[in-house]
This record gives C-alpha cells, structure tokens and sequence, in this order.
C-alpha cells in the first residue's frame, strides 16, 4: 500500500527514492511538531495552485469541441447530453490533464476524478467516470496523443 501511494504522489519514485524516503522520515521524526504552522509549510503555495486552475479551467474551456468529439464515441448507448453536467466537467478536465499536463501522471489523473466523483457527484458517477475515463485513456495512448515527461508517468 505504501509503494502504491508514494507511486501515485510522486512520479519519480524510481529516480528519487533514497530522496522521498529521506523527506518522509525527516517529517516524521520531527512529529509532532512545536511548529502550529507546520502543515502550511508544506502546501503548495497559492499562487502555484491559481495557476494551474487558471490554465486547466481555460484550456478545458478553449478545447470544449474538440474534448466532445473525443468523448462522443466513447458514451456507448448515451447521448453527450444526457450525460450529468459535473460529471462531463470532470471528464473534459482529465482529459486536458491527459493531453496536456505533461508532468501529471495518468494514473493520478483518473484517480482524482474518480475521488471527485465519489465526493461531489451522483452515486453512480464513480464508475462512469472511471470507465469513459479508462476507456479514453486508451484510446488517446494509442493514437499517440497523451506524451508525459518522464519515467512511469505513462499508464499502458
């Protein structure tokens, strides 16, 4: 469990091991903390996280017909329409994040949206979230269109 967690926060796992396990054991030798703060600390700072919602919302919003058309073929017996608004927000969005966040790896991706889904969407949402998710994923790796950076970053 804990290779499968530490695989998904961190993508150079491999590559950087000795260095994550490093950091994880100075942050638990210095627990607990005297430091009220401590936590914060370590949050990505705002300005990074408006950032990167800036430009996912954007994107996900500049590519809304061509995101469709990837989707469409994948709604099997559904109509795009019918498909519950949150839960085509969230698609749209892992798919940008597929395509064009190069250093997110996919596994991550899909396991995001799926966690959202169960958290703000119907109850069924999970499931139908990952599997057009999935299947999406596949598709878009065999045509070549999903590049990522770096080692294990790729589903296959």
């Amino acid at each position: 469990m804990f290779n499968e967690i530490i695989e998904d926060q961190f993508a150079n796992w491999e590559d950087d091991k000795s260095l994550i396990i490093g950091t994880i054991k100075k942050v638990l030798k210095s627990l607990p903390s005297d430091d009220d703060d401590y936590i914060n600390e370590h949050y990505p700072d705002l300005e990074t996280s408006k950032e990167y919602g800036e430009f996912l919302l954007k994107r996900t919003l500049s590519e809304d017909k061509v995101l469709l058309e990837l989707i469409g073929p994948v709604l099997q017996n559904w109509d795009a329409e019918r498909v519950a608004v949150l839960d085509m927000i969230m698609i749209k969005m892992a798919i940008c994040e597929f395509l064009y966040c190069p250093t997110i790896p996919t596994k991550v991706t899909l396991n995001e949206y799926v966690e959202l889904a169960k958290n703000y969407s119907t109850s069924k949402s999970k499931e139908f979230i990952n599997g057009v998710l999935d299947k999406l994923l596949q598709d878009l790796i065999l045509k070549g269109n999903v590049i990522k950076e770096g080692r294990g970053l790729l589903e296959e």
